[in-house]
């Protein structure tokens, strides 16, 4: 799967979870989450039956949109589960359809999509592909500055029919767990993308059981999520979830940058499983917070605003991450190994190291990549850093008074 395929479906899945978050408040939350499944499936199916490259990516492209409903639909549902009853009918139902197509916020939507189009574009095309001078990155960094200022001032004159309503934006949990997923989020994405770049470099294993390593990570994040939501459901509050959380992540990501060529498995399974256990202790807590705070009608916009912000914290942070060890490499590599060519090593990628430097300079170059690498995990550092800040800032507040 090429980049352009990936991004196909990526863009409409992070470009229409806030859309969604209002179809939901005003609709059927049974009617929009089975359509979003049937998208979905028809999204697959045409990838599945694609003759050409042009039909895969606008079957990605379907899937993606489906998703999106998918995604913001469960967390919808299960706050309507685990903390509320549904709204009443009623409720629903004193708009009329001109009312809640109003409440849509199209030219909030319409502006929204081609920003976050030119913001994934700046992101995998900047440096790699394009230099940032050049003229198409320029236009793209214009043009997400236009429509990030176009939707910030729809957003504030819309109010509460805006995608991102001010109202709950400004409300000091919700804002606090908005920077909390945007932050942590990314961290674990960085974390859990780079690793396996480490294995196969620096170890020099292959892909599928550079995979298995980091199952440390998950195992801590699973396990210690079923830790963090009994001890809420016991205690009624989630701050202190969130604010160890941001702390072990923040350890498991500073110790992570003292790797080494030669670093033992204990040293990377522990470091892992601090990390995975703050993420499992903190992330999901953030939307528990939001689920908590705001009132029933508002649950479904507050989920999405916080899947929205993950999401976009991932990608974010991810591509700043590649540029960072892309830029390392390419310096590292030019001054304590200048008879190889460094842009063919990037290109090959890590499961082809040994093979293309040769035994001479591969002591040389494992070092460059291990010093690489690391200062990516340094990117982890700050991002859990400022999850802690966002941590510290939040109410304390007991789910059980919601109830």
């Amino acid at each position: 799967m090429t980049s352009i395929d990936y991004a196909s479906s990526f863009m409409t899945f992070a470009a229409f979870q806030l859309i969604f978050g209002k179809l939901f408040t005003f609709y059927s939350i049974k009617k929009v989450f089975v359509a979003s499944v049937a998208i979905f499936e028809v999204g697959s199916l045409i990838c599945a039956t694609a003759p050409t490259s042009i039909a895969f990516i606008i079957g990605r492209a379907c899937a993606g949109l489906g998703s999106a409903g998918i995604n913001a639909g469960g967390s919808a549902i299960l706050a309507m589960s685990l903390f509320f009853h549904p709204p009443p009918k009623s409720k629903q139902s004193s708009f009329t359809y001109r009312e809640m197509f109003n409440q849509m916020d199209i030219p909030g939507t319409a502006v929204l999509i081609p920003g976050v189009i030119c913001l994934l574009l700046v992101l995998q095309w900047g440096g790699p592909v394009y230099p940032w001078r050049s003229t198409p990155i320029i236009c793209l960094l214009v043009g997400l500055g236009v429509t990030a200022t176009t939707f910030v001032t729809l957003q504030m004159r819309k109010k509460d029919m805006s995608t991102i309503p001010p109202r709950i934006i400004k409300q000091r949990s919700v804002a606090c767990s908005t920077a909390y997923v945007f932050c942590a989020g990314g961290a674990l994405n960085v974390f859990q993308y780079f690793l396996p770049i480490w294995f196969q470099a620096i170890q020099g294993i292959k892909a599928f059981d550079s995979g298995t390593r980091i199952l440390p990570t998950t195992l801590g994040t699973v396990l210690f999520s079923f830790v963090a939501g009994f001890g809420v459901a016991k205690t009624g509050y989630y701050t202190p979830f969130m604010i160890v959380g941001a702390a072990l992540q923040l350890i498991g990501a500073s110790l992570s940058t003292t790797f080494h060529v030669s670093s033992p498995a204990t040293q990377w399974v522990i470091y892992q499983l601090i990390f995975g256990a703050g993420a499992g202790l903190g992330i999901q807590q953030a939307h528990t917070a939001a689920q908590t705070v705001l009132a029933a009608a508002d649950v479904p916009t507050g989920a999405v605003i916080l899947i929205f912000a993950q999401i976009m914290g991932g990608t974010i942070w991810l591509s700043v991450a590649q540029n960072i060890l892309t830029s390392q490499l390419l310096h590292g590599l030019k001054d304590s190994v200048p008879s190889l060519n460094s842009q063919m090593i990037l290109d090959m990628g890590a499961t082809e190291l040994r093979g293309l430097v040769g035994a001479q300079n591969l002591d040389g170059v494992l070092v460059v990549y291990n010093h690489g690498i690391t200062r990516v995990f340094c990117c982890a550092v700050a991002l859990s850093a400022a999850a802690l800040i966002a941590a510290a800032g939040m109410e304390w507040k007991s789910i059980k008074k919601t109830r």
